[in-house]
């Protein structure tokens, strides 16, 4: 957010979001992260992602380009966006060239767009930011990445992402455990889970009061 308010000046954002999990949530956050700029989501596009029509996707873009946004932040899962940026850069070509700026959070979407290279469908460099609460896996400068890379020579993998998130999920689930009282069960493991203060995994918080845009994020800027 500091670098689109305080150094792009920019305070036009929309989102995309579906009814995941994940959608729903990122919303929550992204609203969490406005308010400290006493702004507010200026426009938005829904999908069901039960039902991904056409007419939705119609539907979701002219909410969004209703307010001729600056930036969309883009939370549905892999297989909606991808079907989004197609149907957006499909038919609204002269609206979005090098005007908006698209914003993914995770580094996975990197290869939706290479995918959609393959389909003529392109977007320019300045186009696009993907960002993620985890640094690259090159990034020695991070305590995490230092104990997980400590951790993969010691056990023989090679460092990747996916490593990475196996890795800290592996972490922040033994740290649940360990801190579930009484016998070990579905409900006291999700009881410790929603209580349990945040957890510190090197400089990396997670935890049922941790919002990841709130956090430091990594981007590929």
């Amino acid at each position: 957010m500091y670098y689109f308010y305080n150094l792009k000046i920019i305070t036009k954002i929309s989102i995309f979001y579906d009814d995941s999990y994940f959608g729903l949530e990122s919303k929550r956050t992204l609203n969490s992260s406005l308010l400290y700029f006493n702004e507010i989501i200026k426009s938005e596009g829904f999908i069901n992602s039960s039902n991904p029509s056409s007419d939705s996707f119609n539907n979701a873009t002219k909410n969004i380009l209703s307010n001729s946004p600056e930036v969309i932040f883009c939370f549905a899962d892999y297989r909606i966006t991808y079907l989004f940026l197609k149907y957006i850069k499909t038919n609204y070509t002269s609206t979005i060239n090098s005007k908006i700026i698209f914003v993914f959070f995770g580094y996975g979407f990197i290869e939706m767009v290479d995918l959609l290279k393959k389909e003529n469908i392109v977007f320019n460099e300045n186009e696009l930011i993907f960002a993620s609460d985890f640094p690259l896996v090159d990034n020695l400068n991070s305590r995490l990445i230092r104990r997980y890379s400590s951790f993969s020579n010691l056990n023989g993998f090679n460092l990747s992402m996916t490593g990475l998130r196996g890795y800290v999920t592996g972490k922040f689930i033994l740290s649940i455990i360990e801190n579930a009282n009484g016998d070990f069960s579905r409900n006291n493991f999700l009881n410790t889970l929603f209580n349990e203060a945040d957890i510190l995994i090197a400089d990396l918080k997670l935890g049922n009061n941790y919002y990841s845009l709130l956090n430091k994020i990594f981007t590929t800027l």
